[in-house]
């Protein structure tokens, strides 16, 4: 969780973006490819103000935007959570950047037929269903051509339940 300044409850879609960011910070394969402090998810630390470079590669930054809510039954909104996913990594082989990406698939959906955990705990959280969307990301080699930089996006449907 992040440090508020906000007295407010916590949203649908906070509740879902925190507990994805938690899944991911759990991988034991992230946590051995990218320092805590490389992963960027705008808490409210100090580290969220500085600036995103190849100095802190590997590296990768969240950044959640609201979709556009519809009526899913009388009583409760669905709409997705996008979470724009910027990656920065040394080197120009492109396979660390694919190999990057699927890691976090796995995050989401680990190699484990018929274990369903991961889509539980963020309906859990807020989800609609739990399923995670990772369109594939762009990438663009760095002017001196020794880092690659990647954006990509996530997609979840989050409920809110309008009666409670």
């Amino acid at each position: 969780m992040g440090a508020y300044s906000l007295d407010l409850p916590q949203s649908p879609r906070d509740a879902v973006f925190r507990a994805m960011e938690t899944i991911v910070r759990q991988s034991p394969t992230f946590q051995r490819v990218v320092k805590p402090s490389s992963f960027r998810t705008w808490t409210g630390k100090p580290d969220d103000a500085k600036e995103f470079t190849f100095s802190i590669a590997p590296a990768m930054r969240w950044t959640p935007t609201n979709g556009p809510d519809t009526f899913a039954t009388p009583s409760m909104m669905k709409g997705p959570l996008y979470i724009g996913c910027e990656i920065l990594l040394p080197g120009t082989n492109v396979s660390d950047l694919l190999n990057f990406w699927f890691m976090l698939v796995r995050c989401f959906y680990p190699d484990q037929p018929g274990n369903n955990t991961v889509a539980l705990g963020l309906q859990n959280a807020g989800a609609y269903t739990g399923l995670v969307l990772l369109p594939q990301p762009a990438f663009d080699p760095s002017p001196d051509g020794v880092w690659l930089a990647g954006f990509g996006q996530l997609q979840i449907d989050v409920r809110s339940d309008i009666n409670s």
